[in-house]
């Protein structure tokens, strides 16, 4: 499913709100859109390392990378705060990149 913008959302869609995820039920697979996100994945993914995309909320995949840390040693974790940008392209941290 393809989160939308907030003001755009029509009922039954997820917007990129907080309040929009809370309110949903169980997804399989959701797309935040973040161009900036989006190129910072892309950069890294040209190494050929695993990225995933974990927030706070997202306890299934903090589960899942400890479970693929458990059968990999020597791997590691790092963790990229991101923020993003305003549109006029100053950049707009987040208190969940603290």
């Amino acid at each position: 499913m393809l989160a939308v913008g907030r003001s755009v959302a029509q009922p039954g869609q997820i917007s990129l709100s907080a309040a929009s995820l809370r309110a949903a039920g169980p997804v399989a697979k959701l797309v935040l859109p973040s161009p900036d996100g989006s190129t910072i994945v892309h950069a890294i993914t040209e190494t050929g390392v695993t990225v995933i995309g974990v927030s706070l909320r997202n306890v299934a995949a903090a589960d899942w990378t400890v479970r693929r840390l458990a059968t990999k040693p020597g791997a590691s974790v790092s963790a990229i705060a991101a923020g993003e940008r305003w549109p006029g392209g100053s950049l707009r941290p987040a208190v969940e990149d603290l």
